[in-house]
């Protein structure tokens, strides 16, 4: 479960949620309720009713969640299929990141941090210096 970056895929919202597919089925039903047709006219009715005026919007967001699929660890084939984090620790003979000397100034991991705001340096520091048992027992950040 600790991915070669050092994230914790146990603790990661979308790991196996399920949120993706739900996501598709609400944007079927929606789109075979035709809501879009009558939706943003709703926003005119009531002040409960505004926020169907981002109907789009909303739609948006649903069908970008929808590509948030994420059922298998990124040791196991999961994650995006091009992760150069994945690559080099394999190239190397690396089980993580934690092993490779040059971790710290790493532009490969750069990536991540607009996500997890440093999440995994945090989380690669630990493992280096006390271990996998250590971190996995201890508080992983994300």
């Amino acid at each position: 479960m600790i991915a070669y970056c050092g994230l914790y895929c146990g603790d990661c919202p979308i790991f196996g949620s399920g949120m993706a597919g739900l996501a598709k089925e609400l944007l079927v039903k929606l789109e075979e309720s035709h809501l879009e047709r009558w939706g943003p006219g709703l926003s005119e009715l009531t002040d409960e009713f505004k926020a169907f005026a981002n109907y789009r919007q909303g739609l948006d967001f649903l069908n970008a969640l929808d590509l948030l699929r994420c059922e298998r660890t990124c040791r196991q084939g999961g994650g995006g299929g091009d992760c150069r984090i994945r690559a080099c620790c394999r190239e190397k003979g690396f089980e993580g990141c934690w092993l490779c000397a040059e971790m710290e100034s790493c532009e490969k991991l750069d990536w991540l941090t607009p996500v997890n705001r440093g999440a995994h340096l945090k989380n690669l520091t630990v493992i280096r210096e006390q271990g996998k048992e250590e971190f996995l027992e201890g508080e992983k950040a994300w």
